[in-house]
């Protein structure tokens, strides 16, 4: 059953002017166009701002067969120097040291930290694998000047590697005057249980040319009575107090191998778990620059981890400083993408160069193949300012879906403010067109509802595939803007009254009394005046009537059958969905019918969400008197 639908142009004439309202600019978001590979066996990696890349490695020959060493190479291929090895300038201080590895330059670029495992060893390199560069176990902080010396900056694995002890995982504040690392407390037995650790922030210094780090200062944020927990830093934020670590809060007793990324301010002790998750592994976050102006990590995330993923298979994604917009940067296990690789790609650690133009990439194949074989190579990926696509009812980051409406924003898109002029929308607009290229290379055309210098409302063309798609935005001088978005089949959102996702959602309620002509409630109120939109109450007491509430939204005509779409109402599900699917006057717009029972009188204002095939839509209100 499809509720008529002609009351539509009473309730919502005003809508394609509407569609090209303007938003709030987007924070600047970035995109990889294109990746190479600088290394076939490589390891964890840190780029210098003096254009020198550090890695460790493996070695396979020699007297340290099986154990890690520190290697710097040129970004162009050339140049690999072994820092750590036996034969290396100075190296004689690292004697008897197991494995070396984890590097992070200073911000200077003058100095180079890692950290080495002390030994001797315990027989074996199996037995020796607890303090290999990613476990930390019986290791210490050491520096290097690149040239020849070495300094030991700290003694927690043990004067024999034999002990308690251990660090994992130097992180540089963007100033340079600290360093972050991982402690470990007491032993565990990774990956069910890393032991107990904490959080150590030191004061970092070159003065006179020698690196020194003191005062350090140790935190356990989410600990208390010796709970075992894992602090392991990758970033400070651009504020240079705020510490983004990967911790194990959440998971003992559910996913084991799930982990968080966690910011941690110790300034004001405020933690936040910023991916929440109890399935995931989310790992190595890393802050963009400042070049970008802007609060964003870059990070790994590896789904289901464990037993139903037992395989690493991770990508690296976006999200802000508090967890939000949460976007995929990369797709190399994503089947519909051209990057695909089949056999599993495991992205690891990542370092920005010095102008934030690429990305050097650890692609861990040791974990991403059962952790046999050699750790893997080092990628480079090319990064560019992008722009930030969203759904445009929900202003929710993708995937987005073929038919919807979205907003795109950007710098320089258009070279005037101008709405589409009728529902007929056309494909250019004051000389400004997007195009839609999805991950089988085809390109379309997308038609327009707005345009401006900042931002574009079009619809994504239905025969758009599923994958990363790239929108090209080009402007009247042929300026051109790029974004590359996930494409999936449903992406469902409403729109709201007040034009930003939240609050009373855009619809109505039609009431069909038992005798008598038919009604429709707007089920919003809008004062006007700059005053915002509010809920209006709905009466669905009288049991002889019945009550539909229809809502508009966009992203969700793409649904597999309507048995796959579900309403709630605040803790109450409502009965089969009546109708979900194209709109039919407006493109991209879409709506969704459903029965309200007279057993929500008295309900008050609730919230009201739809699943689309297993996708969450934007929460939105009504108010039921």
């Amino acid at each position: 059953m499809r509720l008529q639908v002609l009351k539509l142009t009473i309730f919502f004439a005003w809508l394609p002017w509407w569609f090209a309202a303007g938003q709030p600019l987007q924070a600047q978001n970035i995109r990889v166009p294109n990746g190479n590979q600088l290394l076939d066996d490589g390891g964890r990696v840190a780029w210098s701002s003096k254009n020198i890349i550090a890695y460790d490695h493996q070695e396979t020959t020699g007297d340290r067969e099986g154990y890690f060493d520190v290697y710097t190479i040129d970004p162009s291929g050339s140049g690999s120097t072994c820092l750590t090895c036996s034969d290396s300038p100075g190296a004689s201080a690292l004697a008897g040291l197991l494995n070396i590895g984890n590097p992070k330059w200073s911000p200077s670029g003058n100095f180079l930290v890692f950290q080495a495992q002390n030994g001797p060893t315990l027989g074996s390199i199996a037995l020796d694998f607890p303090g290999f560069p990613g476990e930390g176990a019986n290791c210490d902080i050491w520096a290097t000047d690149t040239v020849g010396h070495f300094w030991r900056l700290t003694n927690q694995g043990g004067a024999n590697g034999v002990g308690n002890g251990g660090v994992i995982y130097p992180a540089f504040s963007w100033d340079g005057t600290k360093l972050a690392w991982g402690q470990r407390v007491i032993p565990g037995d990774p990956p069910v249980n890393p032991g107990t650790w904490e959080l150590a922030i030191g004061k970092w210094s070159e003065a006179g040319g020698i690196p020194s780090l003191t005062a350090p200062a140790y935190y356990q944020p989410y600990q208390s009575g010796g709970a075992p927990g894992y602090y392991e830093p990758h970033s400070f934020g651009l504020d240079n107090t705020t510490v983004f670590f990967m911790g194990d809060k959440e998971t003992p007793g559910t996913n084991t191998y799930a982990r968080n990324i966690y910011s941690y301010n110790p300034t004001s002790n405020t933690l936040v778990n910023l991916t929440n998750t109890v399935t995931d592994w989310n790992e190595y976050p890393l802050a963009l620059p400042a070049l970008y102006d802007t609060n964003k990590l870059v990070y790994m995330s590896y789904p289901k981890a464990g037993s139903g993923n037992p395989n690493c298979v991770s990508d690296l994604w976006l999200m802000n400083y508090d967890g939000t917009d949460k976007e995929r940067l990369t797709f190399y296990n994503d089947p519909y993408s051209q990057n695909y690789v089949p056999k599993g790609v495991c992205l690891d650690t990542h370092s920005w160069n010095a102008n934030a133009s690429q990305l050097a990439v650890f692609s861990n194949d040791f974990a991403a193949n059962g952790h046999t074989g050699p750790p893997g190579p080092i990628l480079m990926l090319d990064i560019q300012p992008a722009t930030t696509s969203v759904n445009g009812a929900s202003f929710v980051f993708p995937p987005l879906a073929p038919g919807s409406i979205v907003s795109t924003f950007g710098t320089n898109l258009a070279n005037q403010t101008m709405p589409a002029s009728s529902a007929a929308l056309p494909t250019n607009l004051g000389n400004t067109t997007v195009t839609v290229t999805d991950a089988k290379g085809t390109s379309r055309p997308a038609t327009l509802y707005f345009v401006s210098s900042g931002q574009t409302n079009f619809v994504v063309p239905d025969a758009t595939g599923p994958g990363p798609a790239v929108f090209t935005v080009t402007n009247a001088d042929g300026t051109q803007s790029f974004g590359t978005v996930d494409i999936a089949p449903v992406s469902p959102a409403f729109y709201t009254m007040n034009q930003n996702g939240e609050g009373v959602v855009a619809g109505y309620v039609q009431i069909v009394p038992a005798k008598g002509q038919q009604t429709y409630e707007p089920v919003y109120s809008c004062p006007g005046g700059g005053k915002p939109c509010t809920t209006r109450p709905i009466d669905v007491s009288n049991s002889a009537d019945q009550y539909y509430l229809v809502m508009y939204g966009t992203g969700f005509r793409g649904r597999s059958a309507l048995q796959g779409v579900n309403v709630a109402i605040g803790n109450k599900s409502l009965p089969a969905v009546l109708y979900a699917g194209a709109q039919g006057q407006y493109e991209g717009f879409d709506q969704l019918d459903v029965q309200l029972p007279t057993s929500l009188a008295g309900a008050g204002v609730v919230n009201v969400v739809a699943t689309v095939d297993g996708v969450q839509s934007n929460v939105v209100q009504i108010q039921i008197q």
